[in-house]
């Protein structure tokens, strides 16, 4: 805050300083310290430690020294993801179970039944906190039974250590599998995931995976499209939409 001079000409020598100017003097210095009514610095000002700011705060020309990345309060933030790839025969032909269409809003259709995998690679930012995982997708209508020689879409949440040459390094953080009550309630635009998870998200060494499998069995049905994963994180970082 600015000061209100409690005498403005200033004291002349001998001059009485009242209390009603040194009560002035010390409610203004104590609310100074305190920040109250805002206020700016002309000087250049060093804040060393943990320093917190509070209400609306304007800063220009920030230099930030170390390696420590701004933070802001944690809060949980959606990202959405498209499936990206799909499993190769050993052929290392196209597969033949995924084909991403251009007429299907770019979702990935389920053109066999062959048990290969699509799969959608997740970033968010390092030092964050994945806490839900869900996949979005539309079934194809027509099925004869959902219960008997049927199995509903399933999906692993994956991390590969990819800087580990002693061995695989790979975590699995959840395996969803889709359900439903009815064939009526299953023919119908879906979502299903893992909804209470807590996998703290290492960008320097780890890569992060959804691999999906679509439905299998002889009831099973092909044309299912694969819209996209959506993703729920905790973060403090300030650049939370950056990897």
């Amino acid at each position: 805050m600015s000061f209100t001079k409690p005498n403005p000409p200033g004291w002349a020598m001998e001059e009485e300083i009242t209390s009603a100017q040194m009560n002035s003097l010390q409610d203004q210095l104590v609310q100074a310290v305190d920040g109250v009514g805002g206020g700016s610095y002309a000087a250049n000002l060093t804040f060393t430690g943990t320093t917190t700011f509070s209400g609306a705060s304007t800063f220009s020309n920030v230099t930030a020294t170390g390696v420590n990345r701004y933070k802001l309060a944690s809060r949980s933030l959606p990202r959405v993801f498209p499936f990206t790839s799909a499993d190769l025969p050993t052929t290392y032909a196209a597969s033949p179970t995924w084909r991403r269409q251009s007429s299907q809003n770019g979702n990935w259709i389920q053109q066999t039944l062959v048990a290969e995998r699509l799969i959608a690679d997740i970033r968010v930012p390092d030092g964050s906190t994945i806490t839900s995982v869900v996949v979005y997708y539309v079934p194809p209508n027509g099925h004869a039974s959902i219960t008997t020689n049927f199995s509903f879409p399933t999906f692993d949440f994956k991390s590969v250590q990819i800087t580990d040459l002693t061995g695989t390094g790979q975590t699995t953080h959840g395996t969803a599998t889709d359900s439903a009550a009815s064939l009526g309630a299953y023919e119908a635009r879906r979502s299903f995931g893992l909804l209470s998870l807590s996998v703290p998200v290492d960008n320097a060494t780890r890569l992060y995976t959804v691999c999906l499998l679509g439905e299998q069995g002889s009831n099973a049905m092909t044309g299912g499209a694969y819209r996209g994963v959506a993703v729920t994180f905790t973060t403090t970082a300030q650049d939370d939409g950056a990897a």
